[in-house]
C-alpha cells in the first residue's frame, strides 16, 4: 500500500486529496520516499482502484545565468528563462542543490542548464552544467 497526495482526477470525479492505494503485485514500492513526485496509473478492480504502474516523475529542465553561488549553504541564485513545464515565467530565484551537485566551479555570469526535482514543496537542483 502507498499513500499518494494527488491532484484532481476529473475522469473519476475525484478532487485533489491524499489517498491510500494498493499496488498491483507487479508494482514495486522500493525506492520511493515521502515527498517523491510520481506518475501513476490506476485500474478499477472490484470496488476500488489499484496502482498498475508507478514511477518517479522525470526531472524538469531549465536554463539560466548564475547570479550568486553559496556553496557553504548548498544554494545558488539563478536568473532563469521561463520553465514551461512548471508554468514559471523568467525570474531570479534561489535554489537548494542536491548533495551530489558541485558548486565549486560555478561563478556569477556563467550560463547554465540545470535539472530540477520536486522535494516536498520545493524544487531542488539535481544537476547543473555550464553552457559553452
Amino acid at each position: 500500500m502507498i499513500k499518494i497526495e494527488h491532484e484532481a482526477i476529473p475522469v473519476l470525479d475525484w478532487k485533489a486529496m491524499n489517498h491510500d492505494f494498493i499496488a498491483a503485485d507487479s508494482v514495486s514500492l522500493e525506492g520511493f520516499h515521502p515527498g517523491d513526485e510520481v506518475d501513476f496509473t490506476l485500474e478499477k478492480q472490484g470496488d476500488g482502484y489499484v496502482i498498475t504502474s508507478l514511477k518517479k516523475s522525470a526531472p524538469v529542465a531549465g536554463r539560466g545565468e548564475v547570479k550568486a553561488v553559496m556553496p557553504e549553504h548548498g544554494m545558488i541564485t539563478l536568473a532563469h528563462e521561463p520553465i514551461e513545464a512548471l508554468g514559471w515565467p523568467a525570474m531570479t530565484m534561489d535554489f537548494t542543490v542536491d548533495k551530489g551537485v558541485d558548486l565549486a566551479t560555478l561563478k556569477p555570469g556563467d550560463h547554465v542548464s540545470f535539472a530540477l526535482r520536486k522535494e516536498g514543496e520545493h524544487y531542488v537542483i539535481i544537476a547543473i552544467h555550464v553552457q559553452h
